[in-house]
């Protein structure tokens, strides 16, 4: 795994009273070069050692088709989750990825009906629908037992972790091509909650889903 140090800076590290004993609290802040926060960024968590034991993850998701976009725009999920791609317009839909993280193709379906795909394979799908320009959305595909999607300060906050060493990895659609691969090696002691601030490289073009206008379809 490579570690990219560069563009990456810990700016805080605080401990907290009252922290449960073996079970530690971590909260990480994703912002870009000039400090504004990196919404829907993807954090995830891999744990260095075998000996530390978390709770399994889901193995099934959703990620729907409404008003004629997909919600959420970006979905984390652990390799081997089906995804269910329920259809709630009122419009059909056809819904596909030519991503080589995962390449399917679900042809024109119409309301209240659902397709589902099995993701087996680490990477990033991106979607789209055949029909409808506008709709885009993506699936993050992770070995990383423990994923957040940071929120609208960029933070992404996890409970009760065991104490050990890990590694912390980001996604984003707008990341600069340098930031692949990213991680940040982290410990958690004993006896106090974590807050980092890391520094994530962006593009200025941002990766948004539109709207559609009024009466467009």
């Amino acid at each position: 795994m490579r570690f990219n140090v560069l563009g990456v800076s810990l700016a805080l590290v605080a401990s907290f009273c009252m922290a449960k004993a073996n079970a530690e609290d971590l909260s990480v802040a994703v912002v870009d070069g000039s400090k504004n926060a990196v919404v829907g960024a993807i954090v995830s968590l891999m744990p260095v050692s075998d000996t530390i034991v978390l709770p399994k993850t889901e193995k099934t998701a959703s990620i729907k088709q409404q008003n004629v976009m997909f919600s959420p725009f970006i979905l984390p999920v652990q390799t081997g989750t089906l995804v269910t791609f329920p259809n709630m317009d009122k419009i059909r839909h056809h819904v596909y990825s030519f991503s080589s993280a995962k390449t399917f193709e679900l042809k024109l379906y119409g309301q209240d009906e659902t397709q589902q795909v099995l993701f087996d394979k680490k990477g990033v799908a991106a979607l789209g629908c055949n029909i409808h320009d506008n709709m885009l959305a993506y699936i993050y595909v992770t070995d990383d037992p423990l994923f957040r999607v940071a929120d609208q300060s960029g933070k992404a906050s996890f409970s009760d972790l065991p104490v050990g060493d890990y590694e912390i990895h980001i996604w984003h659609p707008d990341q600069q091509k340098s930031m692949e691969g990213y991680a940040h090696a982290i410990s958690l002691p004993e006896g106090g909650a974590k807050a980092l601030e890391l520094v994530f490289e962006m593009k200025s073009r941002r990766h948004t889903q539109q709207q559609p206008v009024e009466n467009e379809y």
